[in-house]
This record gives C-alpha cells, structure tokens and sequence, in this order.
C-alpha cells in the first residue's frame, strides 16, 4: 500500500510540475498532453489498486476501498466531462446542452450525497440497536472501561487487529495500548520472539478477538506456548460480550504455572 502511495504522489507531483519541467529543458508546454497524462494516471491508479490488494494481507478490505473511491469518482467525472465537450463541440445547440449538463452533474452529486447521507444513517441506526458485531463490535468500549478502572496498572497488548485503535479512539479515549500480532497469514518465527519478549512483563494483559472473530488467528497458541516454555500459563480475566452474548475480546494475564 505505501509503495501505492509514494508511487501516486510521485505521480500527481510530475503531472501537477511538468510544465516547469517542460519549460526548464527549453521545451514548451503541452496541454493536451497534460490531459491524457492525467486521465492515464486515474486509470493505472484503479488498475493497480485491485489486483495489488488481492496479494495483500488483508486481501480487498476497507483501506483499498477508501483508497479507490475517489479515483473512481475521478474517472466518472471526467469521463462525463469529457462526452458533455464532444457533444458541444459537434453540435450547434450549445446554449441548449450546456445547462442541461451542468443540471445533470448537479443532480447526479446530490442524488450520490443523499444516498451517502442516508447509508450512514442506516448503519448509525444498526450499531444503535445492536451494538455492533465482529471487530465493529461496542464490546471494545467495554474493554477500554476496563482497562481504565480494574487494570489502571496493567499495561494492555493488543494481540489483533482493530483493537489498539478502537481502544484509543473509544468514547472514552483515555486508554493507550500497544499493538503486538504481525500482519502475517501465519505467525513467524520473530513473532514467537516477540512474544517470548512480551511475558518478561508480569504486568502486560494480552487482549484477543474470540476465534470467531479473529483477523490474525493463532498468535494466542503461540503466545500460550512461549508461557508454557517458562513454566507460565495464560489466564483468563476478562471476556467481553457482544450484545447478543458472543465472547467478542478475550482478555488474559500470564502468570507461574501452579506447582512448577
């Protein structure tokens, strides 16, 4: 994703300068050129996204999303643009067309602005009456209640995805996590270190999604093991629910195994 970006800034930055750059080794200029270049650029952005998401992480999530929209729009929009100026050019009844299209892209923005609008009052309205579910669950506002009261002492580890930042940007917001779980299909070998790492921490609390809510599974098995290597064992101490009464978070402490 960041080469995505460095590579689009690199980009909008040659497009947006090419005159002077032009200019600078005595050349002129080329506005027509400008415009294909930067029609070109939107359509390699929408062409690269896709299929460099697909071998990505997270495969096609949110973040490729929230990336694409707008050059998505972009393409829309100039393709628009561009039909209404050929028709002009070609046509006579330019004081006639001209209007129309400018009232048609103004009812096309407000028709896309109210169904924006009215989505977002649909899913407000859902996450009202159920709280959420999966890792938009508001079981994490739960957990960052617990964290600021019951583990005020505790240094809290998020173990997956998703949980540091709504911790952070919970209602309450007073609560700071660190993140620990390796954007990886399968945990590595460095992250058994890291965990390793992690239990010399009697304070640290370790917070889980529950498995079937899991972005990055199997990092609590190899967290589990590092404890076991050192005659520790994990703990439960906290399981928040979702409001239909799933175990959402798992919350643990390591602590000496009994008796070793």
């Amino acid at each position: 994703m960041l080469l995505l970006v460095g590579l689009a800034v690199l980009m909008a930055v040659c497009v947006r300068h090419r005159d002077r750059l032009r200019l600078a080794i005595g050349g002129s200029p080329d506005r027509d050129d400008d415009a294909i270049r930067a029609r070109l650029f939107l359509l390699l952005a929408v062409g690269l996204i896709v299929p460099a998401s697909t071998v990505s992480t997270s495969a096609i999530g949110a973040t490729y999303l929230f990336i694409l929209l707008p050059f998505a729009w972009l393409v829309i929009a100039v393709a628009l643009v561009d039909v209404a100026r050929t028709v002009a050019r070609r046509t006579a009844a330019v004081r006639v067309i001209a209007p129309a299209a400018i009232g048609a892209a103004w009812l096309a923005a407000a028709s896309v602005t109210f169904q924006h609008r009215a989505a977002k009052r649909t899913v407000h309205a859902y996450l009202d009456a159920t709280g959420g579910t999966n890792v938009w669950s508001d079981a994490v506002d739960h957990l960052a209640a617990k964290l600021e009261s019951e583990y005020r002492d505790r240094h809290a580890i998020a173990m997956d995805w998703g949980l540091e930042r709504s911790v952070t940007f919970s209602p309450r917001g007073r609560v700071r996590t660190r993140e620990s779980f390796e954007y990886r299909p399968e945990p590595s070998p460095q992250f058994a270190v890291a965990s390793a790492a992690l239990l010399d921490d009697p304070s640290n609390l370790y917070a889980f999604h529950a498995p079937p809510f899991a972005c990055f599974s199997g990092r609590d098995e190899v967290l589990a093991s590092m404890a076991r290597a050192r005659s520790m064992e994990l703990r439960l101490v906290e399981t928040l629910r979702q409001r239909d009464g799933q175990p959402n978070i798992l919350l643990y402490a390591a602590e000496p195994t009994p008796g070793a």
